[in-house]
């Protein structure tokens, strides 16, 4: 039997195991913690810091894509297929 009786996550553990969602390393340390008895914890800190993790990489990824919309958008004026910015918006 271990010596502990809980093990605390942090956000580098759940980034990599892409928490919420089940990852199978994830899975595994849940089956593990619960055979020996041993409580899995992810402080509240931990969840706030993991949920600006994903607003961070949203925002990372809109302006990612904004920058391509506006690429696509000069490429097709380039070559005289403008396209209206009502449709450049719902693509």
């Amino acid at each position: 039997m271990p010596d502990f009786d809980s093990i605390y996550l942090d956000t580098t553990f759940l980034r990599k195991s892409n928490w919420p969602e089940l990852s199978k390393e994830f899975g595994e340390l849940v089956l593990i913690a619960k055979n020996f008895r041993i409580e899995l914890v992810i402080p509240e800190l931990v969840e706030m810091e993991r949920e600006e993790q994903w607003i961070r990489d949203l925002t990372d990824n809109r302006q990612k894509l904004d920058s391509t919309m506006r690429t696509r958008s000069q490429l097709l004026k380039a070559i005289a297929l403008n396209v209206d910015a009502h449709s450049e918006n719902q693509i």
